[in-house]
């Protein structure tokens, strides 16, 4: 994105459109018809909006290259996320289960803290 910071919002659709065809060989029709299949939210956490990238896998992109191996459209940090952690579903699955307990932990902790504030 920053290679992209003084270019107008045109220029900037235009080059993404030149990279993903470059890269993935996608065309900026086949772009907007993953947005409007996804109707245009992230793949991964559902939101609207925003700038989505192609998402791809990497471990299938060696044995049948970029294009086939195309996921989905992702906003650029749920794609950092993904990649940050691997691409492992098992990793992923860990990170959650691990957030889930630990925000419990906290919630039953500020409730313990706030209950004897209020006694």
């Amino acid at each position: 994105v920053r290679r992209f910071e003084n270019l107008s919002a045109e220029q900037r659709e235009r080059r993404r459109h030149q990279e993903w065809k470059k890269k993935y060989g996608l065309s900026p029709a086949d772009i907007e018809f993953m947005r409007q299949q996804q109707q245009n939210t992230c793949a991964l956490c559902l939101r609207p909006g925003g700038i989505l990238v192609v998402d791809h896998c990497h471990a299938t992109e060696m044995l049948i290259g970029k294009r086939l191996s195309v996921r989905k459209l992702v906003h650029s940090r749920c794609n950092s996320g993904i990649g940050m952690l691997g691409e492992s579903p098992e990793v992923l699955r860990r990170a959650a289960d691990y957030i889930e307990r630990e925000q419990a932990r906290l919630q039953a902790r500020v409730e313990e803290v706030l209950g004897k504030e209020a006694a």
